[in-house]
């Protein structure tokens, strides 16, 4: 994370011309709920640091309930913002909201003014759009142990991309409840719900073939292969948050990226990329060696498991290495890491052709930690399940404890969130088989939905 958000801010001081402008570059909204009905959000936005007469000591939240505050900015010396270089500010605005009761409620910001050159949004008039972020929240039922966090997203919505060239992009969201997370690229907003109305996808400036954006709806990998046009460009990025099944929440990143002229090619992909599946107790301990014949690099790894209690370890040199890399990543799982979504783990190498930043490739790898009793799950007090095998090559195999006193249904969407089979169950049937052979290898989510009860758990296809 450290090591991407210096990458950035030095690529940011090689682009002069784009300086003295306003105003806001690229946010999103977090929070987490606090009690029954008690939530903290906090409000990030990056700036235009020259742009002092625009500048936010605080924003004008609106809470979704009818309210609205004055919410200050915290972070930075005296609440003033932090400076990060290349022109650029981190502003965080944090506050404390209770609700009536429990439902969901869009958290809101609009602030008058983007930063000016942006070409794909009204051009050439960008600065004349409002700069919008919401996020939708549900508050949960905390006092029966149920609560609600929103993504966390770990890497920063500053980038840097080159003319001709592959240019990649991960939010890299952990959810610290373990729900789904979905991706969806969006146009960005200038009002609650409203979407800019002059806004083109950065693939629409100057189309061809050559010239191609795609989002992986699961892992979030943003891929544009490949700018034609350098300049500014700003995207949006939904990171939806499912819960057995149903969303409840989502936030959206409306993020900023920088195209130089020129470039060479990225790095040659060397760290693993996939699906892993693990137990329990398992370590996991990945050896790589990055050959810089090719070009000199640097490399950094972020993700999930980095961010809970007995974390994981990615070991390499700091800075550009002229000789070949040796790396580590290694992680010695416990119980408490099982969950039935995957934790994701980004590697990242850069090259060096400006000495201060380069060209990047990302590789994004999905841990799969299962235990012992991940595969038996309680979908209610009287209805128990289990799920098996996972993963599977044939046949998955669902095995309801108890006999079924409800009407049940059983569905199997893929990763794309498209539905590829739905069974109803008889009452009184206890086991169902599916047959998958026919299926594509990937990861797939099987939803149960029994009375007013639903489950949803991953299971990969191999």
């Amino acid at each position: 994370m450290k090591l991407f958000l210096y990458s950035v801010i030095t690529a940011f001081l090689l682009f002069p011309q784009f300086l003295f402008a306003t105003h806001n570059r690229a946010g999103e909204i977090v929070y987490h709920q606090t009690d029954a009905t008690t939530i903290q959000a906090s409000i990030i936005t990056y700036t235009k640091l020259s742009s002092i007469p625009a500048d936010r000591d605080s924003l004008h939240v609106c809470w979704g309930d009818g309210s609205c505050d004055w919410v200050a900015r915290v972070n930075g010396p005296n609440g003033e913002g932090e400076p990060i270089g290349a022109d650029s500010k981190l502003n965080i605005y944090t506050a404390v909201h209770n609700y009536g009761a429990q439902g969901q409620y869009t958290i809101y910001m609009t602030d008058p003014n983007r930063n000016s050159d942006i070409l794909n949004v009204n051009p050439p008039n960008s600065d004349n759009v409002p700069f919008h972020i919401q996020a939708l929240i549900s508050i949960l039922d905390f006092d029966a142990g149920i609560s609600n966090h929103s993504p966390e997203l770990l890497s920063i919505p500053l980038d840097v991309a080159f003319t001709e060239e592959t240019f990649y992009h991960a939010p890299n969201g952990f959810d610290e409840d373990g729900d789904s997370l979905a991706y969806e690229l969006i146009t960005p907003l200038q009002d609650l719900d409203e979407a800019i109305s002059m806004y083109f996808f950065p693939n629409e400036i100057e189309p061809s073939a050559n010239n191609v954006t795609t989002l992986n709806e699961q892992t979030g990998m943003f891929v544009w292969d490949s700018p034609q046009l350098a300049g500014i460009y700003n995207i949006a990025i939904k990171i939806k948050e499912y819960r057995n099944g149903e969303l409840i929440g989502y936030t959206i990143r409306d993020m900023q990226i920088i195209v130089d002229e020129g470039g060479v090619p990225p790095p040659t992909p060397e760290f693993v990329s996939g699906d892993l599946m693990i137990n329990t107790g398992d370590l996991i301990d990945l050896d790589f060696e990055i050959d810089t014949e090719e070009k000199i690099q640097r490399v950094s790894a972020d993700g999930g498991p980095f961010e809970v209690e007995n974390p994981a370890i990615f070991t390499a040199p700091e800075g550009y290495q002229t000789a070949n890399i040796n790396a580590n990543f290694s992680w010695q799982t416990t119980e408490a890491h099982a969950r039935t979504q995957p934790y994701q783990v980004i590697f990242r190498q850069e090259d060096n052709y400006y000495d201060t930043h380069g060209a990047v490739m990302l590789s994004s790898l999905l841990i799969y930690v299962n235990s012992e009793t991940t595969n038996t799950i309680s979908i209610s007090p009287t209805t128990t399940v289990k799920i098996f095998p996972n993963p599977t090559q044939e046949k998955l195999n669902i095995q309801f404890l108890e006999n079924l006193s409800k009407e049940t249904t059983l569905q199997i969407n893929n990763s794309l969130g498209q539905m590829v089979l739905q069974h109803k169950m008889i009452l009184g049937q206890q086991q169902q088989q599916f047959d998958l052979s026919s299926f594509p290898t990937g990861t797939y989510f099987l939803t149960i939905k029994t009375g007013a009860h639903n489950l949803s758990h991953s299971f990969i296809v191999e």
